[in-house]
């Protein structure tokens, strides 16, 4: 919360950056473990929304998060692409501990899923 005051604040500076996206070619990825943030993420102008996160609503859902006797974490996601395309799960071994690189993860999946093909992304993960 520094430098915006509260968790209110910092949910008004991150929803400012995904109404800044512009209405075609563009997508909104935000968490929507965050509730606050979700309808103000949901006002964004871009033409596709993606939610991750372990909420229910996610679109890329991290299910199960596994620490590795390596180091790292095995995740799994259900991944619910836009415009009702089939669900499909996806585990990943990541090098990196923790929640927050499982989240990070699920971020980057959204991304794929706006740049690619997710049943390709699924096949090659697993």
């Amino acid at each position: 919360t520094e430098g915006v005051g509260s968790i209110e604040g910092v949910a008004e500076e991150k929803s400012a950056l995904l109404r800044a996206l512009e209405a075609t070619g563009t997508t909104a990825i935000f968490t929507v473990d965050d509730r606050i943030l979700v309808p103000r993420a949901r006002s964004s102008p871009a033409p596709v929304h993606l939610g991750v996160g372990r909420h229910e609503e996610a679109d890329v859902r991290l299910f199960a998060r596994t620490p590795l006797p390596e180091g790292g974490s095995r995740c799994r996601y259900a991944i619910r692409p836009p415009a009702g395309a089939t669900s499909t799960d996806v585990e990943i071994d990541l090098h990196l501990p923790g929640e927050g690189a499982a989240r990070n993860a699920a971020c980057a999946l959204a991304l794929a899923i706006t740049v690619g093909d997710v049943r390709a992304l699924g096949s090659a993960a697993a």
